[in-house]
C-alpha cells in the first residue's frame, strides 16, 4: 500500500516526463500554404477545383465559338459585298451600253444621245443615293456604290486583310470628275469611258460573279 507521499512522488515524476517529452517533440505548426494544400487535397477541395476548371473550360469554349461565329459572319459579308458591288457595276455598264449604237464591231455613242447624257450617267457612280434602286441583296438596298465599298473596306480591316486597292477605288470615286479628267475621258467616247471604269474602278474581286460586261477588255468593253 503506497503512502500519500509515495503517490505524490510518482505523480510528480509522470508530470516531469510529460513536460520533457513535449519539449523534445513539439507539435508541428502548419503554415498557411500547408493548410491550403491540405484543403485542396480534401474531398471538398477537389470538388471545388473541378467546378472551377469546368466553368473556365466552358467559358473558353463559348468565347472561341463566338469568335468563330463572328469570323464566319464577316467572311460571308465580304462575299455578299463582292457580289453586290459587282452587280452595281454591271448594271452601270448595261445602262452605258444602252447609250451606244450597239454595233458589235465598233461601239460608239448612239445618235439618240449626247455627251451630256453620258456624263450624267458616268457621274452617277458616286451618287449619294441608290437612285436606280438596283440591288442584289435587300440589306444593301439603301447603300450607294461608295457606301458599299467603304463597308467592305471596314470588314476587310477587321479581318486584317490588306485593303489598299479598295482604298484607291474609294479615292477615285470621291473625286470622280477629277478621275475622268486624269484619264482623259471624252464623254463622246463611250468605249474609252467603259475601259477606264472596268480597268481601274472595278477590282478583280468584283468581276468573278458572271454579271454582264464585267469580263470586258481594252478592245471590247462590252463582250
Amino acid at each position: 500500500m503506497l503512502t500519500d507521499l509515495e503517490k505524490q512522488k510518482i505523480h510528480l515524476e509522470e508530470s516531469y516526463r510529460k513536460e520533457i517529452k513535449e519539449l523534445l517533440n513539439p507539435k508541428e505548426q502548419k503554415s498557411p500554404r500547408s493548410k491550403i494544400i491540405s484543403f485542396l487535397n480534401s474531398g471538398l477541395g477537389l470538388w471545388l477545383l473541378s467546378a472551377i476548371f469546368i466553368s473556365g473550360g466552358i467559358k473558353l469554349y463559348e468565347d472561341y465559338k463566338a469568335k468563330q461565329t463572328e469570323l464566319t459572319k464577316q467572311k460571308e459579308s465580304i462575299c455578299k459585298l463582292d457580289n453586290e458591288i459587282g452587280y452595281r457595276y454591271s448594271k452601270f455598264l448595261v445602262r452605258l451600253f444602252e447609250l451606244t449604237d450597239k454595233n458589235p464591231d465598233s461601239v460608239s455613242l448612239s445618235k439618240k444621245y449626247n455627251s451630256t447624257d453620258v456624263k450624267k450617267l458616268a457621274l452617277s457612280l458616286n451618287s449619294t443615293k441608290n437612285l436606280s434602286q438596283d440591288f442584289l441583296y435587300s440589306e444593301y438596298s439603301n447603300y450607294n456604290l461608295l457606301a458599299l465599298i467603304a463597308e467592305e473596306k471596314r470588314t476587310l480591316e477587321k479581318l486584317k486583310i490588306n485593303s489598299t486597292e479598295v482604298d484607291q477605288v474609294i479615292s477615285h470615286l470621291t473625286g470622280l470628275e477629277v478621275f475622268y479628267e486624269v484619264q482623259k475621258v471624252n464623254f463622246n467616247d463611250i468605249q474609252k469611258l467603259a475601259i477606264s471604269v472596268e480597268e481601274i474602278l472595278i477590282l478583280p474581286r468584283w468581276k468573278d460573279n458572271g454579271f454582264y460586261f464585267l469580263d470586258g477588255n481594252e478592245t471590247n468593253p462590252f463582250p
